[in-house]
């Protein structure tokens, strides 16, 4: 098992207690951003938590994700090629 895999898991098992506990969404989202389990938040651990966060709070609809960045569109050169901009 990733770490990835390991920090989804952590979610579910926070997610399936707070749900049988009733409690609303914002509340489990607290919940499981609480549970980092591997210390300082830094590096490829906490890199893997956060791209399990994302898909898990995607895929259950959890409050709390920031919208990620878009890839500028970078004008062509005026070097570029006509057959290349279509």
């Amino acid at each position: 098992m990733s770490r990835t895999d390991d920090a989804y898991g952590i979610m579910q098992k926070i997610y399936l207690a707070g749900m049988r506990a009733g409690d609303d969404k914002h509340q489990i989202a607290r919940n499981i951003d609480r549970a980092y389990p591997w210390g300082e938040r830094t590096r490829w651990p906490y890199k893997a938590w956060l791209k399990a966060r994302r898909q898990f709070f995607t895929v259950h609809g959890l409050p709390g994700l920031r919208r990620t960045k878009e890839i500028a569109r970078v004008d062509p050169s005026p070097y570029t090629p006509a057959s290349m901009l279509s």
